[in-house]
């Protein structure tokens, strides 16, 4: 908890100094997480599966140059995973609180055919993920048990930024790897793991 803690720190610090930055622009974002966990050991006769959930929130974004930016994102993010066992099921609804900042890289770019004028990219995207639990509950709205209060995640993928209007849509697609143990329960590992689906705007 206090190394998430000094983390998440460190983020809410670093989007406070790129406030007084010239090249700052602020958004929103949207979209689907494909979530699930995996545990270790892996409990005999019981199967996870994915948890489809939403997040949404806000983009504040800096540019470095033409090719880098810091994209600091801040969502409610819903996790967690689909519990079945023959033919009992049960749900891990477990929403957070994330704050996560991307470093993007410009692959390629063109003139975009819909805003002539107006350049298209395609970037890479990797940065870390702090959350902090807002909820963790069954399907019957029963708390769960020894789940910690943070994690840590690892998110990597690739997204456009297609000049719309007076400013940018940003379709992106991530996979988030969970890097710290959800659970308490001691000889027991249990990370997240999702594929996001991702709609922005940056104005």
């Amino acid at each position: 908890m206090k190394r998430t803690a000094i983390l998440l720190v460190m983020a809410l610090l670093m989007v406070s100094q790129l406030t007084y930055a010239a090249d700052l622009r602020y958004g929103v974002k949207l979209g689907v997480n494909l979530a699930n966990v995996s545990v270790d050991p892996a409990p005999s006769g019981i199967d996870y599966k994915t948890r489809t959930g939403f997040g949404f929130g806000g983009i504040v974004n800096y540019s470095i140059n033409e090719k880098m930016d810091v994209r600091t994102e801040i969502l409610y993010l819903m996790k967690g995973t689909k519990v079945e066992a023959g033919s009992v099921s049960n749900e891990w609804k477990v929403d957070n609180l994330v704050v996560a900042p991307f470093y993007t890289y410009t692959l390629a770019q063109w003139d975009c055919k819909i805003n002539p004028g107006h350049d298209a990219k395609f970037f890479f995207q990797a940065g870390p993920e702090i959350g902090i639990k807002m909820q963790a509950k069954d399907k019957n709205g029963n708390n769960l048990t020894n789940w910690n209060s943070s994690e840590v995640a690892l998110n990597i993928g690739a997204g456009l930024a297609i000049p719309v209007g007076p400013g940018h849509l940003i379709p992106d697609v991530r996979y988030s790897m969970g890097l710290t143990n959800l659970t308490t329960t001691s000889g027991l590992t249990v990370k997240s793991s999702g594929i996001q689906v991702m709609f922005g705007y940056l104005f």
